[in-house]
């Protein structure tokens, strides 16, 4: 994979995710996630996307 087609837009990330704006956004804000502008697009690089994915902890159900 080269370096062009591994970056992702923003809607892009939303749609690969299933998450809205509002949580990229919150995650780049944190650090959790890594933007890179050019001009005024954002774009997030998928394979660190996915590396920042394995670092977060499943959450567990309880079922009653």
């Amino acid at each position: 994979m080269n370096a062009i087609s591994e970056l992702l837009t923003t809607a892009e990330l939303c749609e690969k995710l299933h998450i809205c704006r509002q949580t990229v956004y919150k995650h780049a804000r944190s650090g959790r996630l890594t933007s890179y502008r050019l001009g005024r697009l954002v774009y997030y690089k998928e394979s660190e996307v996915m590396n920042a994915l394995k670092k977060i902890e499943p959450v567990k159900i309880i079922k009653y």
